[in-house]
């Protein structure tokens, strides 16, 4: 039995809201992909520069180059929680911390471990 002119209007109607709703979500999850992908290139550039930073200064700056590396934005702040660029971007920290409390272990020929708390402890000045 043929379709009814109406009823052909109807499900091309129904077929055009689909597909809208669709691109819609869509273009939604891009813009949402898109941010968070920046976010993680802006966090990750920030761990780099703290590194650097930590690598120039007396102990007292590098510990507080690894206190805003430890505090600076933690996972699930900017991308949702345990996906592929909070793992980059938490394996990244990580790297940043190591790599700090490496440089704080050769200025102070101090060994307080691989956990940054105790090297900010001692060596971080009071921030304000």
């Amino acid at each position: 039995m043929p379709l009814t002119p109406q009823k052909q209007i109807r499900y091309l109607s129904i077929t055009a809201g689909v597909l809208f709703l669709l691109c819609i979500w869509f273009g939604w999850r891009y813009a949402t992909y898109k941010s968070q992908t920046e976010a993680a290139r802006d966090q990750i550039a920030f761990f780099s520069e703290m590194a650097s930073r930590s690598m120039a200064g007396q102990p007292a700056q590098a510990a507080e180059c690894l206190y805003y590396v430890v505090t600076y934005y933690p996972s699930g702040t900017k991308q949702t929680r345990g996906s592929a660029l909070d793992d980059l971007v938490e394996a990244q920290r990580k790297r940043a911390q190591l790599e700090i409390i490496s440089i704080l272990r050769a200025r102070t020929r101090d060994d307080l471990g691989q956990e940054p708390g105790p090297w900010i402890k001692k060596y971080g000045k009071p921030l304000k």
